[in-house]
C-alpha cells in the first residue's frame, strides 16, 4: 500500500502557502477508487451491506459550492485536460446561473432537494448529478481544481473510524479556508457589498421554477463588479495565489489554527499503531489457494488475499517492524500501511487488548 502527501490531495493553488504540516504522509485510500469504483457491485448485489451506487452516477450526485479564486484557476488554464472542465464553467458563468462574486454555487433549490433526500439520492440519483461529471468517462472534468467536500469524501477508509474522523477534520480546516479565501478577495476587489451584506439565500420565482435568475437581482449581486465576471475571478485566482506562508496563516486566523490543531491531533491517532500485534483469535479466514487467506472487512464490503504467514507471524512477541522485515527476507511483500489496516480493522490487535 501507497503513502502520498496530505497536500497531493488538494488543488496546487495551495501547495506553495499552506501550513508545513501538509507536507505529512498518509495512506492512500485504496478501498475508495474512483477509476474502479468500489461501491458499483459487478456480481451478485445481495452481497453488499452498502447500497451500491448508480453505475452512471456514482458518488458524483452532489453539486460543490466553487470558491471564486478556484473558479478563477480553471479559467487561467491553458491545457486540453482541462478544457472540458473550462468550457462548463464558462457556460455556466455565460448563463448567469448561481454565479455570484463570491463563486459558482449549485442551485439553490438543489440545496433543499438534497438536504432532503440526500440518504436515498446520494449515489443513485440522475437529478443529484454534478455537473462538471463527465458520465462517459466517468470523471470529473475539474478534478484538479477539486474543492473541500470532494477532496475529502471516501466511500471506505483505509484506517476506518479514525481515517474517518481525520478526513472529516480536514473538511472543516478546508471549509474555514476557502470562505477566508473568498472573503479576503472579495475584501481585496472592492466587493463591499457583498461583504456587507452577503448573498440572498431565499429563493427567487425564477429558481422556483428553475429558470435563470432575473436581470435585476442578477445585478444586485454583481453591483460592484468594475469589469467582467471572467476578468474577476481570473483576479481573484491572481490575489490567491501570490499569497505567502505568512500571509495565508493571517487570512485564516485564530479560528485557522484551532482547526489545525485538531487535525494534527486526528493525523496522530490515525498514524499511531503499538509496537506490537498480535492476529485476532476471534476473527476467521477463509483459505483460498497457495498457502493464502480472503480477508473480509464486511463493515466497507471488502475482500482481498493475504499470505498466510502475514497474519500467522503477529504472535505478539517481536515487534511489527522486526516481522515485517522477516517477511521481506521470505519474499513476501508486506509493509506498515498494510499491517495498519489489519490493526484499524481489528484483525490484528494490540498485545494489550483485552
Amino acid at each position: 500500500m501507497n503513502k502520498r502527501r496530505i497536500i497531493d490531495d488538494l488543488p496546487k493553488l495551495y501547495h506553495t502557502f499552506f501550513p508545513d504540516f501538509f507536507e505529512n504522509l498518509v495512506p492512500v485510500e485504496v478501498f475508495s477508487d474512483c477509476s474502479n469504483c468500489s461501491m458499483i457491485c459487478k456480481g451478485n448485489k445481495s452481497n453488499m451491506a452498502l447500497k451500491p451506487f448508480n453505475e452512471k452516477t456514482k458518488c458524483c450526485t452532489y453539486i460543490p459550492n466553487i470558491p471564486n479564486y478556484l473558479v478563477g484557476n480553471i479559467l487561467s488554464e491553458d491545457n486540453t485536460l482541462a478544457q472540458i472542465g473550462k468550457e462548463r464553467i464558462t457556460n455556466t458563468i455565460e448563463k448567469r446561473t448561481d454565479v455570484t462574486p463570491k463563486g459558482i454555487a449549485p442551485p439553490k433549490i438543489f440545496g433543499l432537494l438534497y438536504d432532503k433526500f440526500k440518504k436515498n439520492g446520494f449515489g443513485h440519483s440522475d437529478k443529484f448529478v454534478c455537473p462538471y461529471y463527465e458520465s462517459e468517462s466517468g470523471n470529473c472534468t475539474v478534478w484538479k481544481y477539486r474543492t473541500s467536500d470532494c477532496s475529502t469524501y471516501f466511500c471506505k477508509y483505509i484506517s476506518n473510524e479514525k481515517g474517518k474522523e481525520f478526513w472529516q477534520h480536514l473538511l472543516v480546516y478546508l471549509k474555514h479556508t476557502e470562505q477566508s479565501l473568498i472573503d479576503y478577495a472579495l475584501l481585496k476587489l472592492n466587493f463591499d457589498s457583498t461583504v456587507l451584506f452577503g448573498i440572498p439565500k431565499e429563493l427567487s420565482v425564477e429558481e422556483i421554477d428553475g429558470k435563470t435568475i432575473s436581470e435585476a437581482d442578477y445585478e444586485k449581486n454583481w453591483k460592484d463588479l468594475k469589469t467582467n465576471e471572467k476578468d474577476f475571478f481570473i483576479a481573484s485566482y491572481e490575489l490567491i495565489r501570490g499569497l505567502s506562508k505568512k500571509e495565508f496563516a493571517s487570512i485564516v486566523g485564530v479560528k485557522g489554527n484551532v482547526f489545525l490543531k485538531r487535525l494534527e491531533y486526528s493525523y496522530q491517532s490515525m498514524m499511531h499503531i503499538p509496537s506490537k500485534l498480535i492476529k485476532n483469535k476471534h476473527a476467521k479466514f477463509e483459505e483460498a489457494v497457495n498457502g493464502e487467506y480472503i480477508v473480509r472487512i464486511d463493515l466497507i464490503d471488502t475482500k482481498f488475499k493475504l499470505d498466510k504467514e502475514i497474519l500467522e507471524i503477529f504472535d505478539g512477541k517481536k515487534t511489527n517492524e522486526e516481522n515485517i522485515n522477516s517477511l521481506i527476507d521470505k519474499n513476501i511483500e508486506v509493509d506498515m500501511e498494510l499491517i495498519r489496516t489489519l490493526y484499524n480493522y481489528d484483525i490484528l490487535q494490540d498485545i494489550n487488548f483485552k
